[in-house]
């Protein structure tokens, strides 16, 4: 199962598996007797097998269960129900372990801390770890804020963390620079990949750029984080380069769990984190989000448009109280140009969303504002393609949207 390596670090794959081994069961005296015979392990990147095989495979180690960790990452994410640090984390920092060692995506120990939520081995890394801030991954910071973990969280804003930093301008997720391509490693080990790709599909195939932890933590659904993050004096809804905001994420992702049954799921590796995107919404609003507060054309989707275009299967009373609230509390334009230039009534009449296409109305939505292709509300084809509407007769429904339309005296 060893992949060749170097004939340096070759021949210290199998004791590498089995110094993991014995990190993760916390044998402290198998260490100390290994790293008396073997003082070279404590500096090399970890062959942490049973790392993939414990959380993917069944138990079964595989080739590409060779994650190359660094051996103090390995005992920074187990976390177990101790209120002190594990015997090997303490003896690895004792041995002098690299504390600032990253692994293929650039994570040191602190990452993996933050990731498990072992607070406990975060707290006796922050004064020792100091990584080169140059380098593109997503923070201990951010990563906390993804997975949820508030505990994590706050000893991290207590050292001292920005609270805004961002995803470095022009970051891709498959970008060479930012997470390299071996061919051994499965998508399932990579956890920036798993962070990430709550962000949604659409968003990964454009620049993260200006993603914030406020921005994670959304996705995550984790309210708790959210509202540490607003307490700490984040920017309540910043805007990533390609125009993603906290509160749009909070509405798209929102309507996931509400189209299927069961409503609440949990995240791979996440211990605590369970989705609560009222409590989210509930605390972006409280800290006077604005739905978009960029320049009319910016052309950017707003939590409207995503709420229109969304919620079409969602309970018409719960997607008009929420269209509500985003009008009244967070100022949303109803006349907004998205993406292509579509009002959120073009949005909403795409998303077969009749209960959106009726407060919008009601509030006077300009259904003659033409988006990027020159088309007007009664204009759109999917007026004339029949099919269902979620929740309402789709007769009915084409039949009012075209009744606005010139021919009939509007």
């Amino acid at each position: 199962h060893f992949i060749a390596e170097p004939d340096d670090q070759q021949k210290w794959a199998p004791l590498s598996a089995f110094y993991c081994s014995a990190i993760r069961t916390d044998a402290c005296t198998v260490l100390q007797f290994m790293t008396h015979l073997h003082p070279e392990l404590v500096k090399l990147h970890g062959f942490d097998a049973f790392d993939y095989a414990n959380c993917h495979n069944r138990g079964t180690p595989s080739a590409s269960a060779l994650r190359r960790t660094p051996v103090l990452a390995v005992a920074a994410g187990i976390v177990g129900d101790q209120l002190v640090p594990s015997n090997a984390l303490i003896f690895l920092l004792e041995a002098k372990a690299d504390v600032n060692a990253r692994d293929v995506e650039g994570w040191t120990a602190c990452q993996h801390a933050c990731y498990f939520g072992n607070a406990v081995a975060l707290e006796c890394l922050l004064p020792v770890c100091h990584p080169d801030p140059q380098f593109c991954c997503l923070t201990p910071l951010q990563v906390a804020a993804a997975q949820g973990h508030e505990n994590c969280l706050k000893l991290l804003l207590e050292s001292g963390a920005e609270v805004d930093e961002a995803i470095p301008s022009g970051w891709m997720l498959d970008g060479e620079d930012t997470m390299p391509r071996i061919s051994h490693a499965d998508s399932k080990v990579w956890y920036q990949r798993i962070i990430l790709q709550r962000l949604g599909p659409a968003n990964l195939r454009k620049t993260l750029g200006g993603v914030t932890s406020l921005h994670l933590a959304t996705a995550s659904g984790s309210s708790g984080c959210v509202g540490t993050l607003l307490r700490a004096r984040a920017v309540p809804n910043p805007y990533s380069q390609s125009g993603l905001s906290p509160l749009q994420l909070c509405v798209k992702k929102w309507n996931m769990p509400l189209n299927k049954a069961g409503g609440t799921q949990r995240f791979k590796h996440s211990t605590c984190c369970k989705m609560d995107f009222t409590g989210v919404f509930d605390a972006l609003l409280e800290a006077g989000v604005r739905d978009n507060s960029l320049p009319q054309d910016a052309k950017v989707e707003t939590a409207l448009h995503a709420l229109a275009f969304h919620w079409g299967k969602v309970c018409p009373q719960q997607t008009r109280k929420i269209g509500i609230r985003l009008i009244e509390e967070a100022k949303s334009q109803f006349d907004a140009p998205g993406p292509s230039g579509g009002t959120p009534l073009h949005f909403a009449v795409n998303g077969r969303n009749w209960a959106m296409c009726e407060l919008l109305l009601e509030r006077r939505a300009d259904p003659s504002l033409q988006n990027d292709a020159s088309r007007c509300v009664w204009d759109l084809p999917i007026l004339k393609e029949g099919g269902q509407w979620p929740n309402a007769n789709v007769e009915e429904c084409c039949r009012k949207l075209l009744s606005l339309g010139p021919q009939n005296g509007n």
